[in-house]
């Protein structure tokens, strides 16, 4: 009886969390059609629903398949960090505040779902350390930046969270924060490749979308990064490759979780009570400041 009303308990969380992830699809959907200062730095409606809305589903569904797995909730947490990002570009200064201290946030959680796949944990220290640098620059640094930094353009909303206006210490920020998660995301790309290679062949089946998936990403994510730094153009475009290779991951982890739900039932049924396969082994992102931020 107390399994049975915990099970009901998480199905009544989960559904009001897709709920409201709905609700948050058409707000941000509503502040992104209505920016004007940096429209053209704003990913395109349909990859913005589809990051957030792949990540808070997938989540959802992992999250009830696995609730004992971190993963599932991470993936939430993700998927909404993502709309909030977004809320960056609002009109208002309140809204544009917000989404400006979330800017980045989402990285942080990309990075530890791909680190810590399957299991849900940080297997090594190394993982860990990984995890808290990108933490401290989504959130230490980031609001550091926003405690100095003064938009100047004419259109461009308050920052209310300003302090002092200081723009080579904003700028030196942004730089470091860009250094700084550039070398969190090879260190990371390395660690997923290496798992890659040393994964065994039953266990590649599984681990090779999510991890590939991860890889890209974070590789084009990067790049914007640098394109973006050195003023060359096409940027954008490097955001959206990301965007949808960001929206695969939470999807082949699904994929993957379903896959040994019904591994295990198959076992369970007609195994001798074998079990299922063996799971696969723990396998990988991140920076840019906010979109609309513009370097002092």
């Amino acid at each position: 009886m107390a399994d049975r009303a915990q099970h009901r308990e998480l199905n009544a969380w989960l559904i009001a969390l897709g709920g409201l992830g709905l609700l948050s699809g058409v707000g941000v959907s509503w502040v992104a059609s209505r920016a004007v200062v940096h429209p053209s730095k704003i990913p395109s409606l349909p990859v913005i629903l589809l990051v957030a809305w792949s990540f808070i589903g997938s989540g959802l569904l992992s999250w009830r398949a696995r609730p004992d797995n971190r993963l599932g909730p991470v993936m939430v947490l993700t998927g909404f960090t993502w709309f909030a990002s977004v809320l960056e570009e609002g009109n208002n200064s309140v809204v544009a505040t917000i989404g400006s201290v979330f800017a980045v946030a989402f990285l942080a959680g990309f990075l530890y779902i791909g680190l810590s796949f399957p299991s849900g944990r940080l297997p090594t220290a190394l993982d860990r350390a990984l995890v808290a640098v990108a933490l401290g620059l989504v959130t230490v640094v980031q609001l550091a930046w926003l405690l100095c930094y003064d938009p100047t353009c004419d259109r461009c909303v308050a920052n209310l969270l300003e302090v002092t206006r200081d723009d080579a210490l904003a700028n030196a920020l942004v730089q470091f924060q860009r250094i700084a998660g550039l070398a969190v995301i090879a260190v990371a790309v390395g660690l997923l490749a290496v798992r890659l290679v040393r994964s065994s062949r039953p266990q590649r089946h599984t681990v090779i979308p999510v991890l590939l998936a991860e890889i890209v990403a974070l590789t084009v994510f990067a790049a914007s990064v640098v394109v973006d730094a050195l003023h060359t153009g096409h940027s954008e475009a490097y955001g959206h490759v990301a965007g949808y290779a960001f929206a695969v991951v939470p999807v082949a982890i699904l994929v993957a979780f379903l896959q040994r739900q019904l591994a295990r039932g198959a076992g369970a049924g007609g195994g001798g009570g074998r079990g299922g396969p063996t799971p696969p082994a723990a396998p990988g992102r991140w920076p840019a400041p906010g979109r609309a931020r513009g370097d002092t």
